[in-house]
């Protein structure tokens, strides 16, 4: 008989075999070597604040607080999810007793992980992403009960809605459809640069929460390609490692003081949040503004600013 437990056994057999199988590690150290150092890498870098450190809500510090992951999972949800979650929220008394116990396990789960990894000094709204089809799940169910209610509305009721549900219900799936594929659409093709509109979107975001996962390094990239002398420019960026891949130009990475060879200082994404470089530096970028600025969803993910060699050529 398919019973609960059945299923969790079912999913304990697959993911067994999962991590036996494609897993290389587990044939080359043996699975108790390789979960120790599994959990002792994870050990050693969650519990560690990040060493750039992090933003939140105008604030820099080496822990953002728990308050970190929910409002970053806030500004991470689509709108239809944010509908559908909060249709829940208001639907809930009418869900029965079986739908009513699986929605209290999702929420478990979904409090349980982020509570797991609040605990950790390093906060990323990456670390998250398990709990993310927990939240979708949980707003189609919002979705659907609402509708159902809805519906069953109109069925008792004499209004003009109620006699044209023939062509309403194709209209509300395109409506559904629209609102799913909006947040890859308004942001191709960056959609980690999605956020929340009902929060602000975007130029809220870089004020409360990190930004930047790589987004926009491709177009100062294809900025710095255009400049008349690219082949022998000299880079200094906090990305230099994707830089590198993607311009001909040499380069190193931007650390602390102001590289007195470099003809484009390239920053990014929290580090302009938070400024956090040395004085002369931030002294030395005050001074020589970005010539160019890559701007996403109203985010402005990198920052060009001219270099000190940059002034001294001919």
């Amino acid at each position: 008989m398919w019973t609960p437990a059945f299923d969790l056994l079912l999913w304990a057999a697959i993911a067994s075999a999962t991590f036996l199988l494609l897993w290389p590690a587990i044939w080359e150290r043996g699975p108790i070597d390789t979960l120790t150092r599994m959990i002792e890498f994870v050990r050693f870098t969650g519990a560690q604040p990040d060493e750039v450190g992090s933003f939140f809500a105008g604030q820099v510090s080496g822990d953002p607080g728990p308050l970190y992951y929910p409002v970053a999972t806030l500004y991470r949800l689509s709108l239809l999810v944010t509908v559908g979650l909060v249709a829940l929220a208001i639907v809930a008394r009418r869900l029965e007793h079986s739908e009513l116990a699986r929605v209290g396990w999702l929420l478990v789960y979904i409090f349980g992980f982020g509570l797991m990894m609040t605990l950790g000094a390093k906060k990323f709204d990456r670390y998250l992403l398990p709990i993310f089809p927990g939240l979708v799940a949980l707003a189609a169910v919002g979705i659907v009960t609402a509708c159902q209610a809805l519906a069953r509305r109109l069925d008792s009721s004499e209004s003009w809605l109620a006699g044209n549900r023939a062509w309403g219900l194709p209209l509300a799936v395109c409506a559904g459809v629209a609102l799913a594929a909006w947040p890859l659409a308004s942001t191709y093709p960056y959609p980690l640069a999605y956020y929340n509109p009902l929060l602000g979107g975007g130029g809220t975001a870089q004020r409360m929460v990190m930004v930047g996962n790589g987004e926009g390094l491709d177009q100062a990239a294809q900025w710095l390609r255009e400049q008349p002398d690219a082949a022998s420019l000299e880079i200094a960026a906090h990305s230099w490692d994707i830089l590198a891949g993607l311009v001909p130009s040499g380069g190193e990475r931007l650390t602390e003081g102001v590289p007195n060879s470099a003809d484009y200082i390239v920053t990014y994404g929290r580090r302009i949040q938070m400024r956090r470089w040395g004085g002369a530096l931030d002294r030395y970028l005050a001074a020589n503004p970005p010539v160019h600025v890559v701007r996403i969803n109203g985010i402005e993910y990198v920052h060009i600013h001219p270099g000190p060699t940059r002034g001294r050529r001919p």
